[in-house]
């Protein structure tokens, strides 16, 4: 399946908390609680994002622990995160 390398917000905010959280909250449901995000649509996010080659699955008992690979954009992951931040500022002031 062809999918498009741009980035989305919650894709950004999905690589940059998968980078910074250890590794026993790398399943679906942790990432979805704690990012505020919809189960369902987080494992298409997840699903998604694994076709892209930005995360790798890895199966334990029965959970599937998601690890960064080494071509995750979290540059212009950080780069959009922070845009969105001075935008919604912006129309805060």
């Amino acid at each position: 399946m062809a999918f498009k390398k741009e980035i989305k917000t919650n894709e950004a905010r999905t690589l940059i908390f998968l980078s910074n959280v250890p590794v026993r909250h790398r399943f679906t449901r942790a990432i979805s609680s704690k990012l505020g995000i919809d189960y369902s649509y987080m494992i298409t996010t997840l699903k998604t994002m694994v076709c892209k080659g930005w995360v790798s699955e890895q199966r334990m008992t029965s959970k599937v622990y998601y690890h960064l690979a080494k071509k995750a954009p979290l540059k212009k992951a950080k780069k959009l995160l922070s845009e969105e931040r001075k935008l919604a500022q912006r129309k805060l002031d």
